[in-house]
């Protein structure tokens, strides 16, 4: 996002324009109430932010659409072969993160 676009939407997302640059380059990981505004802004579901930098070596870029960001993986299949590589993806993070939820480890 170029600068002309970042203040607006620092503004409308309630987030400070430092912080938001800071996150875009990746020079720090956002806390919790700093992301929720920025995936409320942008209509992502909650949490995804996290989902995505913490499972980020198994989700390829592809993967990431708006469908997913909004809706997430898929509901859970019984068959591996009906789904596309891209949605196999999303479902492995999505099983991924509910199993080490439940873990206490």
């Amino acid at each position: 996002m170029g600068y002309k676009a970042q203040a607006p939407f620092a503004t409308f997302a309630d987030v400070d324009l430092k912080t938001l640059r800071s996150l875009e380059t990746g020079q720090r990981a956002p806390r919790d109430g700093t992301r929720s505004k920025v995936e409320a802004a942008l209509g992502w579901r909650e949490g995804v932010i996290t989902e995505v930098l913490d499972h980020y070596e198994i989700i390829p870029p592809d993967a990431l659409t708006l469908e997913y960001m909004t809706q997430g993986p898929r509901k859970s299949v019984s068959r591996a072969a009906d789904l596309t590589d891209e949605e196999l993806i999303g479902e492995l993070a999505y099983r991924l993160r509910s199993r080490t939820q439940k873990s206490p480890f």
